[in-house]
């Protein structure tokens, strides 16, 4: 007597719906999973470019007190000639 499936016939089963998962075999859910693994790769390449340039984005960022204190000035002239 057997209960249940075989467990050879389990492992194959187990492969095929992992095989389904990622490349499915109707179009339009292959096509929907296409684009769920582009918009993991952009995810992923923003997250390296980000990594890669974090010290020049931070130093883009900067702000010294000295360049609020000039800006601010600039206002206050621009204002006070109206």
């Amino acid at each position: 007597m057997q209960f249940g499936k075989q467990k050879g016939n389990q492992q194959g089963t187990s492969w095929e719906k992992l095989k389904k998962s990622i490349y499915p075999t109707n179009k339009a859910e292959r096509e929907k999973r296409l684009k769920q693994f582009r918009d993991i790769g952009i995810f992923l390449a923003s997250i390296m470019i980000v990594s890669v340039f974090e010290k020049k984005i931070q130093n883009l960022l900067k702000v010294d007190k000295s360049e609020i204190t000039q800006f601010s000035n600039m206002q206050s002239s621009m204002h006070a000639a109206y």
